[in-house]
């Protein structure tokens, strides 16, 4: 049992806890505990249901108040005993809310139980209605409780509910609020009409017999066609003569409409409804049981459940078993009828107790167990412990919690037919009210319930009972009201129980970003929340994007927090000779020092929301990464160029004509171009492995970022590198740029890689006569390189391959595509690799000296 002292900490010093008693609710993946306790203000007292997220609670937070129900006269505590764990339920229920718990059958639970109950009722007995009997629970029915942060939640035990799941629960939770109760009448019959046609029969004396026209009729028939064919073939569909002679005796001077008819071989109920109430009806579901021989439908029950403004109301139309002895198989019947019968909404299912109003009326057959029957004053108050279904109620085996009216009525079967002269025949059969109207609901007030002597034509009297029922309906005002209340308060409730980090900033600035250099910046994350926090940077362009350019990196890319957690994540930035060019690219509209966004992460809460993270540099632009025909139109060092103005050169060099581009240039080859390779003329062609296939001098060398920042300034001071750093810089140079310097397709290649004059065509008819310039002075080089092998041991097919991966590059491999693709695409890739290799090879080993004297004096002077 939960501390009670911890629970009166939850109350105001007025207020104090009798006793309490712990129940369950079943959940989707756990049952969720409660535990109800009897509160007590002053002179009157209240039910709390509060629901534990921990068993036992043992700090305060562990309870959050879910509901109270003052103990007044219009509560219910209602508790089922049965066979079965099912059966171990109870239901608190006033005019504005009902909830249904469970509990366990431990013998000190019953125990506690019943203590439970009969301080309840012996509470309930002693109330005086009073004005503002119960204004201290204003405090609690208006309280915030139920939106803030769930423990459950919080401990992984529960999900946090949706947005449209709490808006529900807390509009129910108010409902108090915004509603009031109206009363209805309602008519309900039951007529067993012995298979008799309805032809030249008429009901008003049945029908119309009530001073008072009702709201609502729901009239049942029992045997209105018992053919063979009709129960082998489970008859449903309406009989309408019958709706029709109904129909024709409601009550006159209002006009009523059908609402709904449902069949099952003899068995039909039909609810009648007045035409102005119908627009009130928001649904309207059927349903039919079977319980006789083979479940025919000989016997069984059929039902109608409507809602009505905001009550939900169920009739049943049953027939159960017959005959004096079957007495068991009648309680069999009703409990399969419980059982089975459901009402489908949508994806939901109603069964029959879960509505606010319940009407069984039919030929319930329980006859009365008493030999002078047929020789007493039939009158039931003598009678009702023989009957069967009196004895049935009080032993708690039928209609728990149902209530009858008051019978001052004769039996109702079994007459001669024509007469009011009871059977007979030869069986002589004892009369018997079998014909019965019995009723679940809260308020419901009975007015009259009798059977009609003047209808003749069947061995059955027609019964009939009329009540005043209260409805429940939303005074729209009010409802409005609270309605915008509930909506604010989601955003409190979502922001609470929902995941979410908190980051330090939101804009991270690198500062300034050049070529070949790492920039590192932090950020720092953190749980503050009360839940679990699972994170990923999200890709932009769908879910196989990258999730930011491919020169980031991000060194926690996804993780776990849990609450108090934080983490710092590393973001660096690095471009290389694959990045340079694109990054000019992505930054072509920025302005005159102007900071440009580099690139924007998403950083994705799971369940939570995202957050969007720019990241900030100011990009200092170098000879790498710009293109051929940019590099020979720059009058001045890279570095005294604004960045929007190389990339207005940039771009106007794509689009200029070949010729008037060499018209155009200031140099026939780009001057860093001709300063590495003057340098490696002059003290490289002796170094051993100068060039290699490794790049092995490529990876963290600051030396090249002195090469690159002598090249951008245009020095005059000593030349910083060494002759393994400037070839590196060479092929960084050409690797960088935007396009490759030969920009010739690898189809073409096959055609002519085995020989030199094809190849040497090739390059005249698809290669500028610029970057023939620079692609012939690098050659020249290479030969000169060639000739000092036995020292720097630079063979040609290194060196080919070498430069082929420069001067043409391949082509990435697909991200997309399956694991087999991409090996078949990397297989064809070593095969065209090779061939590009023997392309470059056939300029190096063969003598281009002529050619390159012819097209480098082609520059115009």
């Amino acid at each position: 049992m939960c501390d009670l002292s911890l629970i009166s900490q939850k109350l105001r010093s007025n207020e104090s806890v009798l006793l309490g008693f712990e129940v369950y609710r079943a959940g989707e993946t756990k049952n969720v505990d409660f535990i109800l306790t009897i509160v007590n203000s002053g002179p009157t007292y209240a039910i709390f249901v509060i629901k534990l997220s921990n068993f036992p609670a043992t700090v305060l937070s562990d309870l959050t108040i879910d509901s109270v129900f003052p103990i007044d006269d219009g509560i219910t505590f209602e508790v089922d005993q049965g066979n079965g764990i099912s059966s171990y339920q109870l239901r608190l229920s006033n005019r504005f809310q009902s909830e249904k718990f469970f509990y366990s059958p431990m013998p000190d639970q019953l125990s506690n139980l019943q203590a439970f109950r009969s301080t309840f009722e012996q509470i309930k007995g002693q109330f005086v209605p009073t004005a503002g009997n119960f204004e201290w629970l204003k405090y609690y029915q208006c309280k915030d409780d139920a939106i803030v942060i769930d423990r459950n939640v919080a401990m992984g035990t529960a999900k946090p509910q949706s947005r449209e799941e709490k808006f529900s629960e807390e509009l129910r939770r108010r409902k108090a609020e915004y509603t009031f109760t109206n009363q209805y009448k309602i008519f309900c019959g039951t007529f067993n009409v012995n298979c008799v046609l309805p032809n030249d029969i008429y009901l008003k004396e049945w029908l119309s017999v009530v001073s008072e026209p009702p709201d609502i009729y729901a009239i049942a028939f029992q045997e209105i066609d018992m053919k063979p064919d009709t129960i082998i073939f489970s008859e449903t569909r309406p009989d309408r003569q019958w709706i029709e002679k109904v129909m024709d005796a409601v009550f006159s001077g209002v006009e009523y409409v059908e609402l709904m008819t449902v069949r099952f071989v003899g068995m039909q109920l039909t609810v009648v409804i007045r035409k102005s109430l119908r627009t009130s009806v928001k649904q309207c579901h059927t349903d039919m049981v079977g319980t006789g021989t083979l479940k025919y439908g000989n016997k069984g029950g059929i039902g109608i459940s409507i809602k009505l403004n905001e009550s939900c109301i169920c009739f049943i139309n049953s027939h159960l078993a017959a005959h004096q002895s079957e007495v068991e198989r009648r309680n069999e019947d009703y409990n399969e009828i419980m059982r089975r019968m459901q009402f489908t909404e949508g994806i939901r299912k109603r069964c029959i107790l879960e509505h606010d109003h319940v009407f069984w009326l039919g030929d319930l057959n329980y006859r009365v167990d008493a030999e002078n029957v047929r020789s007493s004053t039939f009158c039931y108050r003598d009678l009702k412990f023989n009957d069967q279904l009196y004895k049935a109620k009080l032993e708690n085996r039928v209609f728990q919690g149902f209530e009858e009216g008051t019978i001052e009525f004769k039996p109702t079967y079994k007459y001669d037919s024509g007469t009011d002269n009871f059977d007979s025949s030869e069986k002589q059969r004892a009369p018997a009210w079998c014909d019965r109207i019995l009723w679940k609901g809260k308020n419901v007030v009975q007015n009259s319930y009798n059977s009609v002597m003047e209808i003749r034509f069947s061995d059955h009297k027609p019964v009939y009972a009329t009540f005043t029922v209260p409805v429940l309906e939303i005074d729209m005002e009010k409802y409005k009201r609270v309605h915008e209340e509930v909506l604010k308060s989601m955003d409190k409730y979502e922001n609470d129980n929902q995941p979410m980090l908190t980051i330090a900033q939101t804009d991270i600035d690198f500062g300034h970003v050049k070529f070949n250099e790492t920039k590192t910046c932090e950020l720092v994350i953190a749980n503050n929340c009360h839940l679990p926090v699972h994170f990923e940077f999200m890709g932009k362009d769908g879910p196989n994007s990258r999730s930011c350019e491919p020169w980031i990196d991000i060194s926690h890319p996804s993780g776990d927090l849990f609450t108090g957690d934080s983490l710092s994540i590393q973001l660096k930035i690095f471009l290389d000779t694959f990045a340079a060019s694109k990054m000019l690219k992505k930054i072509k509209d920025a302005r005159a020092g102007e900071k440009s966004p580099l690139d924007i992460l998403v950083l994705h809460v799971s369940k939570g929301r995202d957050t969007f993270i720019t990241l900030f540099g100011e990009y200092q632009a170098s000879c790498f990464g710009l293109s051929i025909e940019t590099l020979v139109k720059l009058s001045k060092p890279v570095n005294e160029y604004q960045l929007h103005d190389l990339i207005s050169i940039e771009i106007k060099g794509q689009t200029t004509n070949l010729v008037e581009l060499d018209t155009m240039s200031n140099r026939m080859i780009p001057r860093e171009v001709w300063l590495l390779v003057d340098y490696l003329h002059k003290n490289g062609l002796e170094t051993k492995d100068l060039f290699t296939i490794q790049r092995k001098y490529s990876k963290n060398n600051n030396n090249l970022n002195e090469i690159r920042d002598w090249l951008d300034s245009w020095s005059t001071a000593a030349y910083p590198g060494i002759p393994q750093t400037t070839a590196e810089a060479l092929l960084m140079l050409f690797e960088s740029t935007p396009e490759p310097l030969l920009k010739v397709a690898d189809k073409d290649i096959i055609n002519v890689c085995d020989s030199f004059d094809k190849c040497r065509a090739l390059v005249i008819n698809q290669v500028s006569p610029l970057r023939r310039r620079v692609f012939l002075y690098v050659c020249l080089f290479i030969r000169e390189l060639r000739r000092h092998y036995d020292v720097n041991q630079m063979n040609d097919r290194n060196l080919a391959l070498i430069f082929s991966r420069v001067f043409i590059r391949a082509p990435n491999v697909p991200i997309n595509q399956t694991t087999a693709n991409r090996q078949a695409f990397q297989q064809y890739q070593v095969v065209q690799e090779d061939r590009r290799r023997q392309f470059i090879q056939q300029f190096f080993v063969n003598d281009v000296q002529q050619w390159a004297e012819n097209e480098l004096s082609s520059f115009p002077s």
